[in-house]
């Protein structure tokens, strides 16, 4: 075969390696332009209206029912719901043991009667969550079932995006919904990459985000 026939597989390859080595030079120095709209798309924050009720994310505890006593005192709603993770690991051996700590929910609840909410305003959901998802679909029945038409949706700054999505397609936009996030929250969504827990937040919210769109969504009737 003709040599000049050959293909240039060497030559080839180095114009690969330059345009790699260039992409990865602007995508390093214009990080500081793109990096800070994968922070912001995760934080949904609404203009907040009078509601039935406020509704309290496991979890990132004391930021999220503090932010939802705020908005109790602020008079946007007088009920306060509180949502049940699942028993932790190592409860039951504890409790063989004669040996009690209060759970997430009740702790939430403790502080907001201790801020000064009266314990007949806020309730916890009677059945455990596992998810955000399931979370929802929670709150979803109990809204149906009690006639509520309106609630708030609590929970930290990063989380915000995604209960907003996922709410909204589980009730159809039946009701009137808004959502807030902790102002005592340090997530960081313009250096989030900067920060390890910023950095770890954003990462996790994606995942689930994904996990969502492509496994529980299909569980929505």
């Amino acid at each position: 075969m003709d040599e000049r026939q050959q293909p240039q597989y060497g030559s080839n390859k180095h114009k690969i390696l330059i345009s790699v080595v260039l992409v990865v030079f602007l995508l390093v120095l214009l990080h500081d332009k793109y990096l800070p709209f994968f922070g912001n798309y995760l934080i949904a924050d609404d203009r907040i209206s009078n509601s039935d009720a406020i509704f309290v994310f496991g979890g990132s505890i004391p930021n999220r029912i503090i932010e939802a006593v705020g908005l109790y005192w602020q008079g946007y709603s007088r009920l306060i719901i509180i949502s049940k993770y699942p028993e932790p690991e190592g409860y039951e051996y504890l409790k063989s043991l004669g040996i009690s700590y209060p759970e997430g929910h009740e702790i939430n609840k403790n502080i907001a009667v201790e801020m000064g909410v009266p314990e007949n305003n806020v309730v916890i959901l009677p059945d455990r969550a596992g998810s955000t998802f399931e979370e929802l679909v929670q709150l979803n029945g109990y809204l149906n079932e009690h006639n509520l038409k309106s609630i708030i949706l609590v929970s930290s700054k990063s989380h915000t995006r995604r209960i907003s999505i996922i709410f909204s397609e589980i009730s159809g936009g039946k009701f009137k919904t808004s959502t807030r996030f902790a102002r005592h929250d340090s997530y960081d969504p313009d250096h989030w990459w900067k920060d390890r827990n910023s950095l770890r937040q954003t990462i996790f919210e994606y995942q689930k985000l994904i996990h969502y769109l492509l496994a529980d969504r299909k569980k929505i009737n």
